[in-house]
C-alpha cells in the first residue's frame, strides 16, 4: 500500500481487500507505519449503483447470480488536483 509505506493517513473503500487475506496485508501495512485509516462506504451511497440494484431486484431480466462494477469516477479530478493518484488506495 503506497500511501501508507509513505506515511500518509488514508481512505478506502470498504471492502478494504478481495479477501481476508488481501484485508490482512493492508491493516499490517497501516498498523506498521502507525497511520490512520478510514474505511468507507460512500460508494453504497452512488445514485447509478442503486439504480443498477434496483433493476436487477426487478426481475427484468432473470435471475442474476453474480454482478460486479468498476467505477472510476473521479479519477481524472484528483489526478488534475494532486499530479498523481498514488495517494489515493
Amino acid at each position: 500500500m503506497p500511501a501508507a509505506e509513505a506515511g500518509k493517513n488514508v481512505f478506502i473503500e470498504w471492502k478494504p481487500g478481495k479477501g481476508a487475506q488481501e484485508t490482512m496485508k493492508i491493516a499490517e501495512a497501516i498498523k506498521s507505519k502507525d497511520v490512520k485509516c478510514l474505511v468507507g462506504s460512500q460508494g453504497k451511497q452512488s445514485a447509478t449503483l442503486r439504480k443498477m440494484k434496483e433493476f436487477v431486484s426487478s426481475d427484468r431480466i432473470g435471475r442474476v447470480f453474480s454482478t460486479s462494477a468498476i467505477i472510476t469516477a473521479g479519477y481524472e479530478e484528483a489526478k488534475k488536483k494532486t499530479g498523481s493518484c498514488n495517494c489515493f488506495v
